[in-house]
């Protein structure tokens, strides 16, 4: 029945997600069951995955292994993403149809920390080509610094082109093709492999795999 369901969500989140399959998703269930409540909280895997073994979420929505390596954990996949260089909109590159390692080199770096799978992607492309990988003038965790810190100078970044969706279509930023590039990325949701989910999970879990089928 419509609207029946009650209930409380807690679910974990990483950046990629939260810019439209989440909240797309939480459009989706309020709209069939308002009464359950939802409570995101915001994180990278480092921090998601000790949240859903420890029960403080249901689940999480991030990236998952091909194939797992934790036995406590269950990686339901969503969809595939790929990573992109990243630019404002006027940026000197922006003119070009392709760019090459060569061309990116001249540019300072906004960047994911040296652990992180998109950070280790940028290094292995530079490396395949012969090239050593450049320094970031800033490391970070935070993708809205990042995208800020792009917005405002020539500096370029590297991460999911989902995250630049709505700065796309605001023509604020611009997803650059480079040369022989291709890396991509899965998505999904985690969960405990022993436990139950609660009628109110199960109901947003629902949710995120209809509106991820469109993505």
């Amino acid at each position: 029945m419509r609207g029946a369901q009650r209930g409380h969500v807690m679910v974990g989140c990483g950046p990629t997600e939260a810019t439209r399959l989440l909240p797309l998703a939480l459009k989706v269930l309020a709209g069939q069951n308002p009464e359950v409540h939802v409570t995101v909280l915001y994180g990278l895997n480092e921090a998601l995955m000790p949240w859903v073994k420890q029960g403080e979420v249901d689940f999480a929505l991030s990236s998952v292994p091909a194939r797992s390596t934790d036995t406590e954990l269950v990686h339901d996949f969503l969809s595939t993403e790929h990573a992109t260089v990243v630019a404002r909109a006027d940026h000197p590159l922006s003119k070009y149809k392709v760019v090459t390692p060569q061309m990116l080199l001249k540019y300072h770096w906004i960047l994911p920390r040296q652990r992180e799978l998109e950070r280790l992607a940028f290094d292995d492309y530079f490396v395949v080509h012969d090239l050593e990988p450049p320094v970031a003038q800033v490391e970070t965790t935070s993708t809205v610094l990042m995208k800020s810190m792009v917005m405002q100078s020539e500096a370029l970044t590297f991460i999911p082109k989902e995250l630049i969706y709505w700065e796309v279509r605001a023509g604020q930023l611009k997803a650059l093709e480079a040369t022989g590039h291709q890396w991509e990325r899965r998505v999904g949701i985690t969960r405990r492999r022993k436990g139950t989910l609660s009628p109110a999970s199960k109901l947003l879990m629902q949710a995120v795999k209809s509106v991820a089928q469109s993505f």
